[in-house]
């Protein structure tokens, strides 16, 4: 259905998951997400190093904040400058931030309640385990292990 013109625009991410190895500053593309804007672009490659967000470096910031810098209102764009291979090629990539189809956002939220699902059955000996909701399953800006989905 058609969003209300009063109601406050939705907050989306790019559809990227990045992590940030031990000892390392650089952060990593680890995973495109299908369905978003990053997967829409075909532009962006797992592996890739990201520089900056909307012209911040982001050398020397936690995985959160990065994040925060990638998400904001539905249909407005944020500009990713990355590097890729060695020597490295550096390009910018400006996506714009949109939700995906019900039927894509379906298939991702499976796969994550499977990983979800998977992590509490291998755990559960050690205790009560954190509850995952659903929002935060379908907002995909939730943590996995070492890496985040933005």
């Amino acid at each position: 259905p058609p969003r209300d013109m009063l109601s406050p625009p939705r907050r989306i991410g790019v559809g990227l998951r990045l992590e940030q190895r031990d000892n390392s500053e650089e952060i990593r593309v680890q995973e495109i997400v299908p369905g978003f804007s990053a997967h829409a672009s075909g532009r962006i490659h797992a592996g890739d190093i990201v520089m900056a967000v909307d012209h911040r470096p982001v050398q020397g910031i936690h995985l959160e904040d990065i994040k925060a810098l990638t998400i904001g209102d539905e249909e407005t764009t944020c500009t990713m400058q990355l590097a890729r291979g060695d020597p490295p090629h550096y390009y910018t990539v400006e996506l714009r931030r949109f939700i995906p189809a019900a039927g894509v956002l379906r298939g991702v939220n499976q796969d994550l309640m499977s990983i979800v699902s998977q992590r509490a059955s291998s755990s559960s000996s050690r205790g009560p385990q954190p509850q995952v909701s659903r929002e935060s399953i379908e907002s995909l800006g939730s943590i996995r292990g070492d890496s985040l989905h933005l």
